[in-house]
Formats: structure tokens, C-alpha cells, sequence
């Protein structure tokens, strides 16, 4: 529909990559783009590959993670979304 967004929320896990950037930024627009905290990111991702999934590829998640190992976490996610053809959008430190 129009006037909706296209991605309605953010997975993160914040460290020395991406705190001062989109950390303060997502903290700032508080609950008008939901942010939420996972345990790993991998995880995220494939969370917010399955609610792109369900939205039936219209609507999307964003996962944010730090420099080194968490961007190496979400590759597997990100090559299992590209050949399933599922919007996810990564943003890494």
C-alpha cells in the first residue's frame, strides 16, 4: 500500500563498528523504526529473512552488525535470502 515503508524494523547487535554511526541514529528515532537486540547474527537475519518471507516479499527487516566476525555471521544468511530471492537488507560496520 502506499505510504508504507518497506523495511519495518532492525535487527542488531551493536559493538565498535557501528555504535556512534546508526547506533545514535536508530536510538534517536526511537520506536518509529523498532529496533531490536539479537543473541547472534546469523540469527537476525534469518528471523528477518522468515518475516520477509511471510510478508510475501513486499515488506523487509534490516540486521546491523559490527566490523569483523558479526558481518562473516550474516554471509550465510544473506547467499540463503539472494538464491531464495527474499529482500533482506544488511548493513554491516
Amino acid at each position: 500500500e502506499d505510504g508504507e515503508r518497506f523495511i519495518d524494523g532492525v535487527w542488531a547487535i551493536f559493538g565498535h563498528g557501528n555504535v556512534a554511526g546508526i547506533g545514535e541514529a536508530l536510538h534517536g528515532i526511537g520506536d518509529a523504526l523498532p529496533t531490536w537486540r539479537g543473541q547472534n547474527e546469523q540469527s537476525m537475519a534469518h528471523t528477518a529473512i522468515a518475516y520477509a518471507k511471510g510478508q510475501g516479499r513486499r515488506r523487509a527487516q534490516a540486521v546491523t552488525t559490527s566490523i569483523g566476525p558479526g558481518a562473516t555471521n550474516v554471509v550465510t544468511a544473506a547467499a540463503l535470502a539472494h538464491v531464495n530471492r527474499l529482500p533482506l537488507l544488511v548493513i554491516a560496520g
